[in-house]
């Protein structure tokens, strides 16, 4: 859909350069000005302005979202890496003191540490 017909801009075009600028720098506040600006266009009449700001909200809207889904993805592997270490470290406890019951060698050690057997 053309939003601009003074410059034939299109409402993709602009969502593409906002989620440029936006990748540029995260936090950047996105105008229509500079929207335009990374296009290599001028506003003309500015009539359109007011339809360029919508696109622009909507594109900086999803990309927020899709920054937060990141996040969220980001925390849930990262739980999940902390449980299967949190597994494999108990596999390994239960291995140890399995090989430990196989060579007496945990009797001789609480002995050593005057333990009852």
């Amino acid at each position: 859909m053309i939003v601009c017909h003074c410059n034939v801009i299109s409402a993709d075009e602009i969502r593409k350069a906002a989620r440029g600028l936006l990748r540029e720098d995260p936090w950047r506040y996105v105008t229509p000005i500079s929207v335009y600006q990374e296009l290599g266009k001028r506003g003309k009449c500015f009539g359109c302005f007011s339809a360029v700001v919508e696109t622009i909200i909507s594109e900086v809207i999803a990309e927020r979202k899709l920054d937060n889904l990141k996040d969220e993805i980001v925390e849930q592997t990262i739980a999940h890496l902390k449980t299967l270490e949190t597994e494999r470290q108990e596999r390994r406890r239960e291995q140890s003191q399995r090989r430990m019951q196989r060579t007496g060698r945990g009797a001789d050690r609480r002995a050593k540490l005057g333990a009852p057997a």
